[in-house]
């Protein structure tokens, strides 16, 4: 809730103070490069530890990026893959002693980490899931179109990069129509569709 709540202030700052802005024909940078399958906060993972029953099943990633399993404790997760994560609990498990040869897997049951936000006059507002190639027409069909009162030709997306906050105008009437390229997306990014004046 905490985070839905920053980024609709982030939109909102978009909106009255502007960011750093790369122009209606500019171009967002590149996200930060993360590993491919990369888990992250708040994701839902089954880890199965073979022949230990009682100890397999669903571990949800905490808001810090930790995930907490029997006998090694604390451990930090974000920005590993599943299978970096299931070697990462062998070696603890095998060096604390627990188990002599631990077999674990790590299986992703909810990329709840990897969102869009999709905010302003648009039918249903609020955070969507992320999916490889997803575009500005993908996020908003997401959340249910534009409404009567919107102004989609002065759509902005906002990406954070190394602490900055970037944002470009897509023009989404001539994506529609096939005038121009559409505006792909990555995970974070806020779309934004403004009301119109009239």
């Amino acid at each position: 809730m905490l985070d839905y709540l920053r980024v609709i202030l982030l939109a909102l700052a978009v909106c009255v103070t502007g960011c750093v802005t790369t122009g209606s024909t500019g171009r967002l940078p590149p996200a930060a490069a993360s590993a491919e399958g990369a888990l992250g906060p708040s994701d839902v993972v089954e880890i199965r530890l073979l022949q230990e029953a009682e100890l397999s099943g669903s571990y949800q990633i905490d808001a810090s990026g930790n995930l907490g399993f029997p006998y090694v404790g604390t451990v930090r997760v974000a920005g590993m893959t599943p299978e970096g994560v299931a070697e990462e609990l062998q070696k603890r498990l095998r060096d604390g002693g627990f188990f002599l040869d631990p077999d674990v897997t790590v299986l992703v049951q909810e990329f709840n980490s990897r969102l869009v936000y999709v905010l302003g006059s648009v039918r249903n507002p609020g955070s969507y899931r992320y999916t490889d190639g997803m575009g500005v027409i993908d996020a908003i069909s997401a959340a249910g179109g534009v409404i009567e009162t919107g102004q989609p030709g002065k759509t902005t997306v906002t990406r954070k990069v190394d602490g900055t906050d970037y944002s470009v105008q897509v023009a989404v009437p001539a994506i529609v129509s096939g005038r121009r390229p559409d505006q792909l997306l990555a995970v974070g990014d806020i779309v934004f569709v403004p009301e119109s004046p009239i």
